[in-house]
């Protein structure tokens, strides 16, 4: 009996790990495929991996909404996003933010709302109070505790003075909390501070042009935005394309909330960040096969 209960064990466990062996393969050749640009395939790899395990597999879910925003197909990005959240709550900070950040953009607001709730309710996520302040950024009223979350930002930055990130966080909470001076004060300091990569400077400069248009230096808000714009499109500002996609996300939220604000219209398109862009297509139900509608069990 102790024989067949090891022999039993011993199997469950092997395929286990040939499970996960397969789950590293699939994440492996997936992010392989779209280092060369083809983002189609890495598609078609991923979507292939989670039919034959039978499962909505998180990861490779969410790498489908990281290769379908590289390309702003928005619903499809926002539609495996739901799938990942679906399966399993994320287990690192950064991915609650991109989660998140995906309902946005792809107009998945009860899902945004159940979100926040869900992480409300978290108590042993790392890094939980910056990734507060990040969720707080992507659009007024997230969260009730706004001043709260200025004294969080104030104390990250007094960490970490010297990273750009940092500053642009809390020039960022203090807009949320209508501090728009205080915000005006603090994203000045970070030019004046740091060296950073220009997609962080884009970024910035669509955080001031909100800022001095809720200032009422509209001229000013003008050139900030065109400047911004500048940045997004000139290649070296652009996040590394695949390995800063989680970038992407963020600043098309961003500057669709920066061009309501001082134009009243939606921002003109960026281009795709796959080096070899296919025609924009929408999600993938069946391994290898491109269909019109989005996965099953979403809701729209």
């Amino acid at each position: 009996m102790k024989r067949f209960l090891m022999l039993t064990f011993c199997a469950v466990a092997c395929g286990f790990s040939v499970s996960a062996n397969a789950q590293d393969r699939s994440l492996q050749q997936g992010r392989s495929l779209e280092l060369q640009g083809q983002g189609k395939e890495a598609r078609q790899l991923w979507d292939a991996g989670i039919a034959a395990r039978n499962s909505r597999d998180a990861a490779l879910n969410l790498k489908l909404a990281r290769s379908y925003a590289l390309e702003a197909d928005w619903i499809a990005a926002a539609a495996y996003a739901e799938l990942s959240f679906k399966s399993q709550r994320p287990k690192k900070a950064a991915d609650w933010f991109n989660i998140a950040n995906l309902f946005e953009l792809g107009g998945k607001q009860e899902q945004f709302d159940a979100l926040i709730v869900a992480f409300a309710a978290q108590k042993n996520l790392a890094d939980l109070d910056h990734t507060k302040t990040r969720l707080n950024m992507l659009g007024p009223n997230v969260f009730d505790d706004q001043q709260a979350l200025v004294r969080i930002a104030d104390n990250i930055v007094k960490k970490r003075r010297k990273n750009a990130w940092y500053l642009v966080v809390q020039g960022a909470t203090n807009f949320r909390a209508k501090n728009y001076r205080r915000a005006e004060q603090q994203l000045t300091t970070f030019a004046r501070s740091t060296a950073s990569g220009e997609w962080v400077d884009a970024l910035r400069h669509y955080w001031m042009a909100m800022t001095l248009m809720k200032l009422n230096k509209k001229e000013d808000a003008r050139e900030w935005l065109r400047k911004g714009e500048a940045l997004s499109r000139s290649n070296p500002s652009r996040p590394s394309w695949v390995n800063d996609y989680k970038f992407i996300p963020e600043l098309e939220l961003l500057r669709r909330e920066a061009f309501q604000l001082i134009t009243g219209e939606e921002p003109p398109k960026l281009p795709s960040l796959h080096k070899n862009s296919a025609p924009r297509r929408t999600s993938v139900t069946k391994p290898g096969v491109l269909r019109s509608s989005l996965p099953t069990g979403l809701s729209k």
